[in-house]
């Protein structure tokens, strides 16, 4: 059983009216540029608009472009977003805007392995209102196309990854990774750990994902993965038995985003496309396989990793 995906990247915002954020993440390495691009929607007692950000490895900066609610089109079955020239598909990503043109065509998508008990990576926590519900649409996918970055051109033929969120806020603390480079080509990483709040208490929860070829393995909090810190080796370890991971975690600070906060776009947060992360895989202590993953994703708001 897989995730649907083209049910996750649909639009979520609900009926009644209150603050809520929607984002798609869409995240492209090749050999040359990384570079990670979001669309995305607020809604709050402030303001009702758009949004595109864009951050790459090239000019090593971030932009925020705004549109207003007039400019926003959206399709269903299947989803398609447009603000204005720029369209987003679960298969393609068009920009349009000044120094910055792209053409992209998604294939062979890579969707969350699920069941009735995890049918998205928040596995029962899918079935309730959270402050940030998160969401991997692709693991792992082929993309081509063209980049026209200022006055560079790039031909593009690389790995990419997407992903989404929808809310209100985002977690008050987290720490976040994703890579689709390493040595062993078929091999991804996602990692995750926030503080959420749930009823009238709040939990450290974390949700991880090591692909290899075909198999995927989840750990998460509510698979009673449990996350530790060792001082000495500088390392995080998830434990959920018969299974250990080992992680270190690398990156600068990266450039800066805004992030939703009460469904507005006024939260700061920091983003590198330059993450490193060296995981180990241990099974009853034996070591099963180590990775080396390069050109990620990092974020780091409020907890150190």
């Amino acid at each position: 059983m897989r995730t649907d995906s083209n049910q996750e990247f649909a639009l979520h915002v609900p009926k009644e009216n209150k603050p809520w954020f929607e984002g798609w993440y869409v995240r492209v390495c090749t050999r040359e540029i990384s570079f990670a691009i979001i669309f995305g929607l607020q809604i709050s007692s402030q303001k009702k608009s758009a949004f595109i950000q864009f951050l790459d490895t090239h000019t090593q900066t971030s932009r925020y472009v705004e549109f207003p609610w007039k400019a926003v089109c959206i399709r269903q079955h299947p989803f398609e977003l447009c603000l204005q020239e720029n369209r987003l598909t679960l298969n393609t990503v068009t920009l349009r805007l000044p120094h910055l043109q792209a053409d992209l065509r998604h294939s062979a998508l890579t969707p969350l392995t699920a069941s009735r008990y995890a049918p998205t990576i928040m596995g029962p926590f899918s079935y309730v209102p959270m402050e940030c519900t998160h969401s991997i649409i692709s693991l792992h996918h082929s993309v081509e196309g063209t980049l026209l970055l200022k006055q560079t051109r790039f031909d593009i033929c690389g790995i990419g990854y997407m992903e989404k969120d929808r809310g209100t806020s985002f977690p008050s603390a987290y720490a976040w990774f994703q890579s689709n480079c390493s040595a062993d080509t078929s091999s991804c990483f996602f990692f995750s750990l926030a503080q959420i709040p749930f009823l009238k208490t709040t939990f450290q929860g974390c949700i991880c994902v090591l692909m290899s070829g075909s198999c995927q393995l989840r750990f998460a909090t509510y698979l009673g993965c449990r996350v530790t810190w060792d001082k000495k080796h500088h390392e995080l370890i998830l434990r959920q038995y018969p299974l250990k991971l080992r992680i270190r975690f690398f990156g600068d600070q990266g450039q800066i985003l805004a992030a939703p906060k009460d469904g507005n776009m006024k939260e700061r947060i920091s983003e590198t496309l330059q993450g490193e992360a060296y995981v180990t895989l241990i099974c009853r202590n034996r070591h099963i396989k180590s990775w080396h993953f390069t050109q990620g994703g990092l974020e780091r708001s409020g907890i150190t990793i």
